[in-house]
């Protein structure tokens, strides 16, 4: 008989550490799924998403490039034909031009000498640094800014060679202002020099004079 009250009362023993074990392992998992650690998890995501909206990504080291021009898509303006009578002398169209382009002589017997363009400035990238923290970590990134390139320019000058006199100095850009298109009439005959230069920009660019008597 005492063995048997003994088998009894080492089963119940036995029975009291499985439940306590078991209650013991159901307050730890409710600990993992509710305690303050995944609260932060939690904050620093959502602070995460706000500064998404600031940055172009998030990255854990820092890289700084040099500004680069960059050539935007835009759509290439229309042709103008030349007026009825006339005849084009040059034209180009959404041409790049960084450089200065060969003078065009002209004996303008018949007025007038019609000038018209239209510029496109090409655009750079600025990497501007943008550093910031969240929580205890510290994030380095870069945000692109891109925007019309500063020193895009378009000049172009008509000079009378009959009088030294430069009887049109107009463009794009600096001192010339942004208008564009913008067309230019010159009146007067006379034998003239027509020179054009430009630098980070896309021209659109005709020159047209009367057919009769200035054009064989």
């Amino acid at each position: 008989m005492d063995e048997q009250y003994q088998d009894i009362l080492n089963g119940m023993i036995i029975l009291i550490l499985i439940i306590n074990t078991t209650v013991m392992f159901s307050l730890v998992s409710d600990r993992d799924h509710t305690g303050s650690l995944n609260s932060l998890v939690t904050t620093a995501g959502s602070n995460l998403d706000m500064n998404k909206t600031n940055v172009s990504a998030v990255s854990t080291t820092s890289t700084i490039a040099t500004p680069v021009i960059t050539k935007t898509p835009t759509p290439a303006p229309t042709p103008v034909p030349a007026r009825k009578g006339n005849a084009n002398i040059f034209y180009m169209q959404n041409a790049r031009l960084d450089t200065s382009m060969p003078p065009i002589f002209l004996n303008l017997v018949n007025p007038p000498l019609i000038i018209d363009f239209d510029v496109v400035a090409m655009n750079i990238t600025d990497e501007i640094p943008h550093d910031y923290k969240l929580i205890s970590t510290d994030y380095h990134d870069i945000i692109n800014l891109t925007h019309p390139y500063e020193e895009a320019v378009f000049k172009i000058t008509v000079t009378n060679d009959d009088t030294g006199m430069v009887v049109v100095d107009d463009g794009y850009g600096l001192s010339y202002g942004l208008q564009s298109p913008k067309n230019i009439d010159v009146m007067t005959r006379g034998n003239y020099t027509i020179r054009a230069s430009g630098n980070y920009v896309n021209v659109t660019l005709s020159i047209e004079v009367p057919k009769e008597r200035n054009l064989p």
